[in-house]
């Protein structure tokens, strides 16, 4: 697997897996993209980990 693939939690890759038996290993060529990178600390929660009414189990970027 590649780089990409490795550094995430456990409990996220156990969600890919319900999604597909195998990561497609050819998606990585495009998260790796500057683009990409750009908004990878990005917050998909539409700012709701900013709030205190709202319990966001774990920050989820695009």
């Amino acid at each position: 697997m590649g780089k990409y693939y490795n550094q995430l939690k456990p409990e996220v890759k156990k969600y890919f897996k319900i999604l597909s038996k195998h990561f497609p290993e050819w998606l990585e060529e495009y998260i790796d993209t500057a683009e990409m990178k750009r908004i990878s600390h990005i917050s998909m929660n539409c700012g709701k980990d900013y709030l205190n009414c709202f319990k966001v189990g774990y920050f989820y970027s695009n």
